[in-house]
């Protein structure tokens, strides 16, 4: 019976892990760039990826490359829904508030200008306030991201966590029962 119990917990923790898929996301200039892998590391080449509004109408559609990467230019105004499906049962999903999403630049083709030379030095402390606006815009989505995925329960651990306390319950029962015989008549 303990054995039984056993290859069972070990093949439905074993199937929780072999169907998950990691997604992550940045953004670079214009684009969202996807990268999507599995847990053991290898990439998640030529998976299907959807990007969808919050009504679950599909915006955009594509495939990652054989390195299990992507980019797209998003659609303004809209908090996304990026679902990435590998096949086999191998599928997540990650939302984008419209906040993340990168400003369109006017004309994409043209740089931005240059400050002008008569243009008055910033000093140090203005500086200093830019840069640490600029970094803690660029990191808050990957904050966001990180905070997600430690939130999450996984099933793996959920099952690893019952086993445990049957594991330790087994015990409890055993050592009992060893201190108490049961009199045979």
């Amino acid at each position: 019976m303990r054995i039984l119990l056993f290859l069972i917990l070990s093949v439905v923790t074993g199937l929780s892990q072999a169907h998950k898929v990691n997604l992550f996301t940045s953004v670079e200039g214009q684009n969202i760039v996807l990268d999507a892998y599995f847990p053991d590391g290898k990439k998640a080449k030529n998976s299907v990826y959807s990007v969808m509004d919050n009504t679950d109408k599909i915006l955009l559609k594509g495939t990652t490359n054989e390195q299990g990467k992507a980019s797209f230019v998003p659609p303004q105004g809209k908090d996304l829904r990026i679902v990435i499906d590998a096949g086999m049962g191998h599928r997540t999903e990650y939302s984008l508030p419209k906040n993340e999403l990168p400003v369109p630049r006017e004309n994409p083709a043209v740089n931005p200008p240059l400050p002008s030379p008569s243009a008055p030095p910033l000093n140090h402390s203005e500086l200093q306030n830019q840069i640490e606006a600029a970094v803690a815009k660029a990191i808050a989505p990957l904050l966001r991201q990180l905070v997600e995925n430690q939130n999450k329960a996984h099933l793996s651990e959920i099952i690893a966590g019952i086993g445990y306390i049957f594991g330790i319950l087994g015990l409890v029962l055993f050592f009992t029962a060893r201190k108490n015989p049961a009199k045979k008549p």
